[in-house]
């Protein structure tokens, strides 16, 4: 809908493949002609511009959710066919995706690649609207607007005037990636060109929907609603002035031509698809799940991580009457009975926000930062209902009230709304509600907040009262009149800091000059009730009683406060616990949640939560051999056995792994209260375990077999210059080899045996080292712009000697190197455009690029393997870069690594599930979709 902005912001993901249709004369209704003439030129065939289409979605697939459903997908399908053959054919294929992002809208990439986000598809209120969009974007693609506007950028930016063969395109567009910044203004077309490509477009949709039998005033009603242009179409008069906002033009263009459409232009009305568009926007609606199917070959072994690793509780909750219990994650939430302590079922929420019980304790409800709201019934077990909150100017802080019919958003615009989330209407707004972000004291408030808070907001536990307040000025409503409250000024300065409710007549509220004289205060009058000694922590009220939770006290995560004693009677080093007087629940060391009597000190039960998705890992092993794999989150790990799928070893969070050649795992473990940080070291064939060499460095870091730490050459300096970097043995702790950097400190990778230092070319220590060597002083002197390049030394982890030199171009910082590892002759450097780049480490010379973020090799076989769509590795031959195929997993790839020889290829997913595959030999294919 709105303009493509071309390498910024794309989507990807494929789901069908449309076809071409020839354009049937219609008497007396032709079409308008495409403005050929004000595109400019077009270098790009069919097949060329969908070459290019996939350039561009390899570079951002990876970024998105996409809905791959074959019933989802042949709903858009059939409107497709029947908007077909009223647009110019092309030679194209249509191909769309339906994809998982915070806000409504439609994009459309070079080659017939047409994507709609799901809060698009739910802010559509009939299939007529939703066919107005399909055939805008798919006009788009029509008139060839995306393949002109990369002519113009590539000759502009690189002084390409024409393109051959695939590789040849890829490659244009890898150096496309890197002008950027060299030449930002390439990139730009201005709002005159924009305007007149989707005004073109406008005109080619509402032919088409018409001629299909649509009704065009539904395309035409949709843009009116997700432009919010409320009707406002300008004049001659507005626009001589130059007031008229482009949008408010489009829909004047939109609604002129809707209405002056020949009678002859009216096909007969459009036959429906056998599933309605209220089914079919239901099934988008509660579409969850990756999006993929495994398609593998060559799989030796596959087993599942038993038992799994825990991430970490984030969240816990007792429900209002005390008998279940909500238990969360960074991936699930998880309901449980109390008596007996027992797993009912799990819900699939990734990244969602802090779930609640419903007040009356039937439901539970949660929301998302894409603003999207689900009620759960405990009695069914079962989804109730689910909506996606469109906000066009984004939410900077949301909070849900506890029935999850109404959600508070501060935009974007820093005004501070209430929604309806049944029908996502706003029904107040309060301006400006943050202060203005030119005060400094305001900023520095936030910045010294440690949820990044720009206000305070709490919703009364039984749902009725919304009250909201920043250090300026507050506000409260009651939400059964959606009405504001007036506040009396005394209450005002209970809610310049924290505050929270009790229940729906009483805050606790902190005194912000004196938090030693805070208090419990009555709601709305402000009168003081009891004065109470707290901190600025973060508050929330217990499930059950004259309680608060404070986050975090002095050395714990989270402390349980008796209002009535003014003291704190518990506190626990993990961050998830809820108090129901008299009983306590938290998380053990080992994921457990754990139940306990407070009063009584005694335990009562505790049970391990279901498997959950894996979170980011800390640190991550696998043994030369394949047959071990060791794993880490926050706070603990594991090591499993992957030729049986057992675990051989559960244990607190470390941070570094090493398997030796005598089956011992290596691992750096933090200090955990008062057991000091050192290595421990595990036997996995005697399963026992023994201490290794003590850390005392805290710069230090394990990679692999080696300890490496930078140490200031005069004690009490800093560690930007003048530093010595060490390198010990993990397994006994003694000196492997030390250097000195007399000037600027380098940055550091590390991966396959090698350390990795990274110098900007200007740096001083760059210098020194470039004008020593002839070959690298001509190489820089062939290099333009020096911002943003690099000088990496390449060092053996273990032996000190440096392996190879390189120098990294980066046009003028297009982009930054975010990983580097080094295998045989082989540089990899992985960048923040979801890049992989090869340098030969003998040659200097940059070998090659391919899209994705993460990236495994085997110098033995020649062979890469990149995932860049999330759940799909991609093997590619090292010398050539041409694929060899894909392995598409059900889920994300968490670990992957090569057989020494090369000839198998382990794969661990975010299931937990090990795959063991054999790599088809040189000259085969994997499974390719």
């Amino acid at each position: 809908m709105k303009a493509r902005r071309l390498l910024v912001g794309l989507l990807a993901l494929a789901l069908w493949v449309g076809v071409s249709y020839p354009l049937p004369a219609q008497q007396g209704c032709p079409l308008p002609p495409a403005a050929s003439a004000k595109h400019g030129p077009n270098i790009f065939n069919a097949q060329q511009e969908t070459d290019l289409g996939d350039a561009m979605a390899e570079q951002f697939e990876r970024t998105f959710k996409v809905i791959d459903d074959d019933d989802l997908r042949a709903f858009v399908d059939s409107i497709a066919a029947r908007l077909a053959p009223h647009l110019p054919a092309t030679g194209l294929q249509y191909r769309f995706f339906l994809v998982d992002l915070p806000y409504p809208n439609a994009f459309t990439l070079p080659g017939g690649r047409i994507y709609l986000t799901r809060k698009l598809v739910v802010f559509a209120r009939s299939e007529d609207e939703l066919a107005g969009v399909v055939a805008h974007e798919m006009a788009h693609v029509a008139t060839r607007q995306p393949a002109h506007d990369v002519t113009r950028i590539f000759k502009n930016a690189l002084g390409v005037t024409e393109v051959t063969d695939r590789n040849d395109i890829f490659e244009k567009y890898h150096l496309l990636n890197e002008s950027v910044a060299r030449n930002p203004g390439a990139f730009r077309f201005g709002e005159k060109h924009e305007f007149e490509e989707q005004v073109e477009a406008d005109r080619f949709a509402l032919y088409a929907v018409t001629r299909a039998g649509y009704a065009p005033r539904g395309y035409v009603d949709f843009f009116d609603r997700l432009a919010q242009t409320e009707g406002k179409t300008g004049s001659r008069l507005s626009d001589f002035f130059g007031v008229t906002k482009p949008d408010s033009r489009r829909l004047r263009e939109m609604l002129k031509l809707s209405t002056a459409l020949p009678e002859a232009c009216l096909g007969e009305p459009a036959a429906r698809p056998p599933q309605s568009f209220a089914d079919w926007q239901t099934a988008v609606l509660g579409y969850a799940g990756l999006g993929r199917r495994e398609s593998l070959r060559g799989v030796q072994a596959k087993k599942k991580l038993e038992p799994a690793l825990r991430s970490d509780i984030t969240h816990l909750r007792f429900s209002p009457d005390g008998r279940l219990v909500l238990a969360q994650d960074h991936a699930s939430i998880f309901l449980l009975t109390r008596e007996p302590l027992a797993t009912l079922f799990r819900i699939d929420a990734p990244d969602a926000e802090p779930a609640q019980f419903t007040p009356d304790g039937a439901g539970v409800v949660f929301h998302t930062p894409a603003l999207r709201v689900e009620r759960w019934s405990l009695a069914d077990e079962g989804r109730q209902s689910v909506h996606e909150l469109v906000v066009h100017e984004g939410c900077r802080q949301t909070a849900l009230s506890p029935d999850g019919s109404v959600l508070a958003c501060l935009d974007g615009e820093f005004t501070l709304a209430l929604i309806d989330v049944a029908s996502g209407s706003r029904f107040f707004a309060k301006k400006e509600f943050f202060p203005p972000i030119r005060n400094i004291l305001f900023l520095l408030m936030l910045l010294l907040s440690p949820e990044g808070e720009w206000i305070r907001m709490d919703f009364s536990p039984d749902g009725r009262y919304f009250l909201a307040a920043n250090p300026r000025d507050a506000l409260a409503l009651d939400l059964t009149t959606r009405q504001p409250l007036k506040l009396p000024g005394r209450l005002n300065r209970w809610l310049r800091s924290r505050f929270t409710f009790l229940d729906s007549e009483r805050l606790v509220a902190v005194n912000d000059e004196r938090p030693d004289k805070s208090a419990v205060v009555r709601f709305p009058t402000g009168e003081e009730l009891k004065q109470i000694s707290v901190g600025r922590q973060k508050m929330t009220r217990a499930s059950h009683g004259d309680f608060v939770l404070l986050r975090p006290i002095k050395d714990y995560a989270v402390g349980v406060f008796d209002l009535s004693k003014n003291e704190i009677f518990f506190a626990s080093p993990k961050p998830a616990l809820d108090y129901h007087h008299p009983l306590l629940v938290g998380e053990m060391k080992d994921g457990q949640v754990v139940l306990e009597n407070a009063q009584e000190r005694r335990g009562i039960a505790s049970i391990p939560l279901p498997p959950s998705p894996l979170a980011s890992l800390r640190a991550l092993g696998v043994s030369s051999d394949l047959k071990y794999l060791a794993a880490s989150t926050a706070s603990r790990g594991a090591v499993w056995n992957l030729e049986t799928g057992a675990r051989v070893f559960h244990m607190r969070g470390f941070r570094g792994a090493y398997f030796d050649e005598d089956n011992r795992f290596y691992a750096d473990f933090p200090k955990d209260e008062k057991v000091e940080r050192r290595v421990m070291v595990f036997d996995l064939d005697k399963v026992t375990f023994l201490e290794g060499p003590a850390i005392t460095d805290q710069n230090t870091r394990q990679h692999g077999s080696v300890l490496v730490a930078f140490k200031p050459r005069k004690e009490g300096e800093s560690l930007e210059k003048d530093v010595i970097l060490e390198v010990r043995d993990v397994t006994s702790g003694s000196t492997l080899w030390s250097h000195h950097f007399p000037k600027d400190a380098p940055d550091l990778f590390a991966g396959a045996g090698v350390l990795v230092l990274s110098w900007p070319v200007k740096a001083n220590t760059a210098k020194d080292a470039i004008n020593a060597d002839p070959t690298l002083k001509a190489r820089l002197k062939a290099m333009k712009e020096k911002e943003g390049d690099y000088y990496l030394e390449v060092w053996d982890a273990r032996g000190g000697r440096v392996r190879g030199r390189l120098l990294v171009e980066t046009s003028k910082g297009a982009f930054r190197v975010n990983q580097a590892f080094a295998a045989g002759d082989w540089m990899v450097l992985i960048d923040n455009t979801n890049r992989v780049l090869l340098y030969s480490l003998s040659s200097g010379e940059l070998r090659g690029r391919v899209f994705g973020n993460r990236a495994t090799v085997s110098s033995a076989a020649g062979l890469l393997a990149v995932e860049n769509e999330r759940g799909v590795l991609t093997l590619y031959d090292l010398a050539s870069l041409e694929k060899r195929g894909d392995y598409v997993f059900s889920a994300p790839v968490s670990a992957a690594a090569f057989s020494p020889d090369g000839t198998r290829l382990l794969i661990v997913t975010a299931s937990q599930t090990a795959y063991l595959l054999e790599v088809p030999p040189s000259g085969a294919a994997a499974q390719s979709r």
